[in-house]
């Protein structure tokens, strides 16, 4: 008879890092295109049926919105389904995204492949965590919507309705936006 040891955990450790400067005779180029993120925060008042709307910068071109518990950063506050729309415009369908099923898997897929080019690669929608054990490590739910915006002249205002049988607490959202930095 095998028996497999499951506590066992993997750990990374840096122990060292570099930034090397070096100088060229390359000319820098004319502009630089990068993301970044804006960020909102809100409180969920242990709702199981939560409505809120929030203003969304025009060149906001997707939105996350992470389920959290009080305190905390994780997005590890499950959640049912959700909904949203865009400047009163229903975005889902007229249909709720229910967690973890086709649809959900979708639009998270839609988003970050294609609209923010981060690529979805876990459709456990689990974090893994080093310090657990091996049975444990997968324990973590990830609760993220994941939507892409359209990049507008005005403001946006994103309605957010969110179903949670457990009552959400901390609410986060980034909104990811293209910006140039010229010479």
């Amino acid at each position: 008879k095998i028996k497999a040891k499951t506590t066992a955990v993997l750990k990374n450790v840096i122990n060292r890092s570099e930034l090397v400067l070096t100088l060229t005779e390359e000319s820098p180029e004319e502009e630089i295109d990068y993301i970044t993120y804006t960020t909102e925060e809100d409180n969920g008042n242990a709702l199981t049926s939560f409505q809120r709307q929030y203003l969304a910068e025009p060149s906001a071109s997707a939105l996350f919105v992470a389920c959290c518990n009080n305190g905390q950063i994780l997005p590890n506050r499950t959640f049912e389904s959700y909904r949203y729309a865009v400047d009163n415009e229903e975005r889902t369908g007229n249909r709720d995204v229910v967690f973890g099923q086709p649809l959900h898997f979708d639009r998270l897929q839609r988003c970050l492949d294609s609209q923010v080019g981060l690529g979805f690669k876990n459709a456990q929608l689990k974090f893994y965590r080093s310090t657990e054990s091996q049975a444990n490590a997968y324990a973590a739910p990830v609760s993220m919507i994941c939507e892409t915006l359209e990049e507008t002249q005005e403001n946006k205002k994103v309605a957010l309705q969110i179903e949670c049988t457990a009552g959400l607490q901390q609410i986060i959202l980034y909104k990811s936006m293209s910006k140039v930095l010229k010479k």
